[in-house]
């Protein structure tokens, strides 16, 4: 039996009559009390009031939806679920997910409390987890929603992550508020200025130049060279220049066969010339190279530079 159609109610013996009526439901729970969300989808279904049957229904569900999967439930046409969907939408008493290209749907409560469950799930891994950057979206989605298939779960991540409750990067899904999330930030912002300066090479800009042409916040900045500097990335040669190890590497070689060609001594103009950089760039890094005693200056001997 369809919605809409009529029904009498007999018993089976002896037979008599119990009732009848116009069935406003073929599919639905077996139940001797209906809840007040029930109540409000027969209300509306036996009132022929279309958009409101489809978003009683809809608060019904734990999960989003199809127009489709509403059609079918409600006995309705796709077309009519469509336009009583998109009012919905526009009412806002329903949300078309983000990451579902429109077709998938969601009771907007009923979409808060997954984005909700989302957010305790991720602080749950993360505390059980500390170490873990990031997990994968399976587990995520098991966790959060274990009834969702696979499409499903997809659309509400990508939900998440356009209201902030997540981030996504490649094969991982993380906090973006939590210490792991903070650590992938400085770790992406060291790759991301080490590879600048390899690129500039012995002619890098002023670090606070390098923070903005990669729009790095402050805070982000100063970790970030704390770490590099550390682990010996990046080799400072002013107060606020820094070359990459390798670039200072190269330094070193320029230096050591411009030394040598010159018969094991050179002048400054002899070794800023090889380096070829300005002239302040090129005793900012004979300076160094003195100080870490590559070389050594001998101010006696008219300024030469011999290896160490």
């Amino acid at each position: 039996m369809c919605a809409g159609d009529h029904a009498v109610v007999l018993s089976y013996s002896p037979v008599m009559l119990i009732g009848g009526g116009r069935v406003l439901l073929s599919r639905c729970r077996r139940s001797r009390e209906l809840a007040e969300g029930e109540r409000a989808l027969y209300a509306a279904l036996e009132s022929g009031d279309i958009a409101g049957g489809v978003g009683a229904w809809l608060a019904l569900q734990t999960l989003p939806v199809t127009a489709v999967d509403v059609a079918e439930a409600l006995d309705l046409g796709v077309g009519e679920v469509d336009a009583a969907l998109r009012g919905l939408v526009t009412k806002g008493a329903a949300r078309a997910l983000a990451g579902s290209d429109g077709s998938l749907y969601a009771d907007a409560s009923v979409l808060d409390a997954a984005m909700d469950a989302l957010a305790a799930t991720l602080s749950a891994m993360h505390a059980a987890a500390p170490k873990e950057t990031g997990f994968t979206p399976g587990a995520v989605a098991h966790a959060a929603w274990p009834a969702a298939d696979e499409g499903v779960a997809a659309a509400l991540i990508a939900e998440g992550c356009s209201r902030g409750v997540c981030a996504a990067e490649g094969a991982e899904v993380f906090d973006p508020h939590s210490a792991a999330a903070a650590a992938r930030v400085v770790r992406e912002a060291c790759e991301r200025i080490v590879t600048l300066l390899d690129e500039a090479g012995l002619d890098a800009p002023a670090l606070p130049e390098v923070g903005e042409q990669l729009q790095l916040g402050r805070d982000t900045m100063t970790r970030a060279l704390r770490e590099l500097s550390l682990n010996r990335s990046i080799v400072k040669v002013e107060r606020d220049v820094a070359l990459s190890a390798a670039a200072e590497v190269h330094a070193r070689e320029l230096v050591a066969a411009a030394i040598e060609a010159a018969g094991g001594a050179a002048t400054t103009s002899v070794l800023r010339e090889a380096l070829g950089v300005s002239r302040k760039r090129a005793i900012s890094i004979l300076e160094h190279l003195d100080a870490v005693r590559f070389t050594v200056l001998d101010k006696d001997a008219g300024g030469l530079r011999s290896l160490r």
